[in-house]
């Protein structure tokens, strides 16, 4: 999961909200805390990146579909391309 958060909060630790996320799908998503309890799928990996990130993602996407509007553009809850994906990690905390 990559996190981008708004302001530069020093305090904020991903491995703390890492495990907040995962108590929360636990004790709300039934298959998921089946899935950890036998070990099939880890506690989600958190990384943080740079302010302004998600803004360059949306811009490298809309600059590759010239069809495209900025107003239609969602941020993907799933990256795929690998393209994306090493943007993500060039500007990782």
């Amino acid at each position: 999961m990559f996190v981008e958060l708004e302001n530069d909060d020093q305090n904020f630790s991903t491995d703390t909200a890492a495990n907040e996320v995962d108590e929360k799908l636990c004790s709300s998503v039934e298959y998921y805390a089946t899935f950890r309890q036998k070990g099939t799928i880890l506690c989600l990996s958190m990384i943080r990146v740079r302010c302004g990130t998600f803004h360059k993602l949306m811009h490298k996407r809309l600059d590759d579909n010239m069809h495209a509007y900025h107003g239609q553009y969602k941020t993907p809850r799933i990256v795929r391309k690998n393209d994306d994906i090493k943007l993500l990690l060039q500007n990782k905390l």
